[in-house]
């Protein structure tokens, strides 16, 4: 199986979001967007998003697993069609369920966050789950401000809602919402922790307002997991912030 991403969004696109986002409260673009500003509106998931367009090769993945990407309806396949009128490798009636297949596949900046919430949770096949991976590492490669937003659904909810769930974390904290999930995720930036951007002051950091959600961590470590309760108080001490306002 190969994964080629074809086309990404680049500064333009990303002027023509700031323009329909402002349009909506009469404004108009003056500057390109910063990366702040970038990773606020996708983790809102306003509709300007939809105007981003990603286009990625997938070649030699199963039939089957083409099923699972053509289910999601507001991105558009392209699939190598089994008519045995199109091609001779084999009778199209007698096709095994794993007979490779190549497809072009248009998503836009909501599609590719939805889709990552479907396809990375651990209750998809992981035939599937590689293949989006594979498209998510290589789209966080070329547009940074998607990296650490193309995560399961508990990644982005911090629950799950699945009617039959993966067995990770607690037991008895699983399914329909019942179950907390704690991602390693800077509760500041919303970045990886390995990644986080709370030591910099440039646009990368997504939230200003560094220690209230700092001190909101700290309040409530029961909803975090260790790593990121560390990472917390390494910087409230590196950064001078203290539980008091």
């Amino acid at each position: 199986m190969n994964v080629e991403l074809l086309e990404y969004p680049g500064e333009r696109e990303w002027m023509e979001v700031k323009r329909r986002a402002l349009v909506t409260i009469g404004k108009h673009p003056v500057n390109p967007p910063d990366m702040e500003w970038k990773r606020r509106i996708l983790m809102a998931r306003h509709s300007p998003i939809r105007y981003l367009r990603f286009s990625v090769l997938f070649e030699g993945i199963p039939y089957w697993l083409s099923g699972h990407l053509t289910r999601h309806v507001h991105a558009q396949p392209y699939v190598k069609s089994q008519r045995n009128d199109r091609q001779d490798e084999y009778d199209r009636n007698k096709a095994p369920q794993d007979a490779p297949v190549d497809m072009i596949w248009d998503l836009n900046g909501e599609s590719l966050l939805i889709v990552a919430n479907k396809r990375l949770c651990s209750t998809a096949a992981p035939e599937t789950r590689q293949a989006v991976q594979r498209m998510c590492d290589l789209i966080e490669d070329a547009c940074p401000e998607f990296r650490g937003l193309l995560v399961p659904m508990c990644g982005y909810t911090g629950r799950c809602y699945e009617m039959y769930p993966c067995a990770r974390g607690p037991i008895g904290e699983r399914g329909n919402g019942d179950r907390i999930i704690k991602p390693d995720i800077c509760p500041a930036c919303h970045w990886p922790i390995d990644k986080c951007q709370c030591r910099y002051t440039g646009s990368g950091h997504p939230d200003r307002d560094v220690a209230g959600p700092i001190r909101r961590a700290l309040k409530h470590p029961d909803m975090y997991s260790l790593a990121v309760i560390d990472h917390v108080w390494s910087l409230a001490s590196d950064l001078g912030i203290t539980l008091e306002d």
